[in-house]
């Protein structure tokens, strides 16, 4: 608007206010009125005043110092000086940029804010200590980067193979610092992995060996599987993409009169013409553990139900076990065996030590004589499994000799993890227990995963208490009543009991199944039965004469994996037994191990997190104790420690990449140490802002305010008192 219609429409507004106030000859209100007219039209012209920046009243320039924590920074090959060693590249950039030295230089003339990274921002991860991240997002944390400018001290590792981003005008200028060294020389590298590590005798896996390779592209490589250091397998790749994979399928052997055995592969690869600059990355170890043949089990069922039948399927079909079952009809026995056991001749229930787990159903004083309690518990001290998988296996009936069945049953229940009473009908709600065994039958089905999508259960089994020293693999529960056990385990002697205190389990055969390393499992409820029956297999752990074992959870273990190591005893005792456990790498090194006493059955557990690749022996010795190991003749197991980390694949530094990411921005590189550009940079910044000078409009000074309100209302408190509308 121009100034002539401003005074043009100012004028007119004051002089319809004239006329009524000389109308009303009241020329007060008049006055105030015109005051705050005016005072509003001078606001809204947009009234200002500048004033001179001052330099220190200018807001630093903000600075996102980037730190990659990435697996690859670990990498012992920055060079700081010639006249001194290679140092990690963390380290490296660490010293010359995070110290607080170079910080308070930084924070002198910018607002510094450390973001670790790896696939992504880590605002608070400590970057000092070491790196450990499995992959690096690197273009896609910079463009989420909010800052004036901004600091990357990298390698230039990006693991998602992500393009550049086209903005990154977020991150301000950026600059970088590149550590590391550029590896160009031709280089293979190899990862290699069994798809099961743990299998049964006569079973096969498959070895993957994953080569990698820089500078072979349109070559030959030769990749060789070796056993026990033999060469039993040879493969000849053409190396046309920046990877390739060979596969293996291997059938680990089991030496006669042994119940298991760690066999040893190493995969290895080499250029089949000319050499490579770096072999140390060529060979990969595995250790796959084989335990004796097929699980054998016996299942005693006197009123067939669904919750036996669907056991029974499952254990029919599945390769790994061998099913014996004897069922009841009514009065009559009935012999369904299956699998090569025992002879079908043979009476299996006078044979228990033929079977690795005896499974009672109901009503079992159908199918056995009086004598089967006795040898039912002997059975389960020496080391067998017995499973209670319908609750009370026995109940008496009309016609029996009451003193044999009661005899019997209290031997039978004097295996059981709990004291049995009556069963209580309602539906009921499943979740885990309290035990936390990584290798139990629960193992991987976690809470919120799995359990809490499952059907409610359509009855429990009462119960007086458990017994001391039992644990709660499952828990159960009605709408409004108290937690009960609905699946409980108890160490007998060397064996081991299993009560599931639940019906309608078998419901769970109708859901997809979980466990991607059995393609036999077809449904939850296989995972969990193969699981649980083959945690109880396992119990026998113990060699002819042998009164200690010991075992690892897993024998291929990735870096910085734990590994559980567990060490069983039988007939020792636990205050006069001194344990030494030592984990040594190939290399030479050692590290001590402690085992803590676990359980009042003797066993010992102790954790061992690897920090190399390789291949570690752990050694089992009893100082003081030649009766249990001797010295000469420690008990050992093998474990293979690898690395399928992207980052550790290839650990070559990538310059360029830092080099294409800044230079759009206006950034350049820095070499390591050097720190003035940046700071040149940040200081100009913070010039420019202080040489703006700062504009004050009218709206925003509090007198103007004052004024146009206070004219308002005290014109209308006078109208008011004068008795005007």
């Amino acid at each position: 608007m121009s100034w002539g219609l401003i005074v043009l429409v100012l004028a007119a507004v004051i002089f319809s206010g004239l006329l009524t106030a000389h109308r009303e000859r009241q020329y007060w209100p008049l006055v105030l009125r015109v005051v705050a007219v005016l005072a509003l039209g001078w606001v809204l012209l947009g009234h200002s005043q500048a004033r001179p920046g001052i330099p220190g009243d200018a807001t630093p320039p903000r600075l996102s110092v980037l730190i990659d924590w990435s697996e690859s920074m670990a990498e012992q090959d920055a060079v700081v000086s010639p006249d001194t060693p290679a140092a990690s590249r963390i380290k490296a950039v660490s010293d010359a940029y995070l110290s607080d030295e170079a910080l308070a230089k930084l924070r002198a003339i910018a607002e510094v804010e450390l973001l670790p990274f790896d696939e992504q921002l880590r605002p608070n991860s400590p970057y000092w200590l070491s790196p450990t991240g499995k992959s690096t997002a690197l273009y896609r944390v910079v463009a989420q980067t909010n800052a004036d400018a901004t600091l990357i001290l990298s390698d230039g590792h990006d693991t998602t193979r992500q393009s550049l981003p086209g903005d990154l005008s977020s991150a301000g200028r950026v600059f970088a610092v590149p550590v590391g060294t550029p590896r160009s020389a031709p280089d293979l590298g190899l990862q290699a992995w069994p798809d099961s590590d743990r299998l049964f005798e006569d079973q096969s896996t498959t070895i993957t060996a994953s080569i990698r390779h820089s500078g072979f592209k349109e070559q030959q490589a030769i990749v060789e599987l070796l056993h026990e250091g033999k060469t039993i397998e040879t493969m000849t790749l053409t190396l046309d993409q920046r990877s390739a994979i060979a596969r293996f399928t291997v059938t680990p052997p089991l030496e006669a009169g042994r119940t298991m055995q760690a066999n040893h592969y190493t995969a290895r690869v080499r250029p089949a013409n000319g050499d490579e600059a770096y072999p140390d990355n060529n060979a990969g170890d595995i250790f796959i553990q084989t335990s004796r043949g097929q699980v054998k089990v016996l299942l005693l069922e006197g009123e067939p139900y669904w919750d036996t039948r669907s056991l029974a399927r499952l254990v029919t079909s599945h390769p790994r076990f061998d099913l014996t079952a004897l069922y009841a009809y009514g009065k009559e026995r009935r012999s369904r065996l299956i699998g090569q056991t025992i002879d079908p001749t043979t009476d299996p229930v006078v044979q228990l030590d033929t079977f690795d787990i005896v499974i009672l159903g109901r009503q079992v004083q159908r199918l056995v004589d009086k004598g089967f309690g006795d040898r039912l518990v002997d059975y389960v001290r020496g080391g067998g499994a017995v499973v209670f998988a319908r609750g009370q296996p026995s109940a008496f009936e009309a016609g029996q000799d009451f003193d044999d069945w009661f005899a019997m049953t209290q031997k039978i229940d004097s295996v059981s993890p709990v004291n049995w009473a009556e069963p209580v009908l309602g539906e009921m709600r499943v979740r885990l227990g309290d035990a936390d065994d990584p290798r139990g039958p629960l193992a991987g089905l976690q809470e919120g995963e799995v359990l809490t999508r499952l059907p409610g259960m359509l009855a429990a089994t009462r119960i007086d208490g458990r017994k001391t020293a039992s644990l709660v693999l499952l828990e159960q529960q009605s709408q409004d009543g108290p937690v009960m056990a609905a699946m409980t385990s108890l160490r007998v002697g060397s064996g081991v009991s299993l009560a599931v205190l639940t019906e309608g389990l078998w419901r769970w055969e109708l859901l997809p199944g979980v466990d991607e390393q059995d393609s036999e499992v077809e449904s939850i409820y296989g995972v969990l039965w193969v699981r649980a029956l083959q945690w109880l297999a396992s119990g026998g752990e113990f060699l002819p004469g042998q009164d200690i074992a010991l075992e690892a959870d897993r024998v291929t273990a990735e870096l910085s994996q734990p590994i559980n190591l567990k060490i069983s005893t039988r007939y020792v005792e636990t205050n006069n037994v001194g344990l030494r456990l030592t984990a040594t790498h190939s290399d030479g090194t050692s590290e001590q191990l402690t085992p803590m006493l676990s359980d009042t059955a003797g066993t010992y557990t102790a954790m061992f997190t690897p920090q190399q690749t390789g291949v570690y022996t752990v050694r089992l010795t009893t100082p003081g104790r030649p009766d249990l190991v001797e010295a000469d003749q420690p008990l050992t197991t093998r474990l293979a420690v690898i690395e399928r980390s992207p980052e550790r694949r290839d650990t070559s530094a990538r310059p360029e990449a830092l080099k294409q990411l800044v230079e759009p921005t206006g950034g350049q590189c820095l070499d390591l140490g050097e720190i003035a550009p940046l700071i040149d940079y940040l200081q100009s910044l913070q010039a420019l802002r202080g040489s703006e000078d700062t504009v004050d409009y009218a709206f925003n000074i509090w007198p103007v305010f004052a004024l146009i309100a206070g004219c308002l209302g005290l014109e209308w408190i006078i109208r008011r008192r004068m008795g005007l509308r």
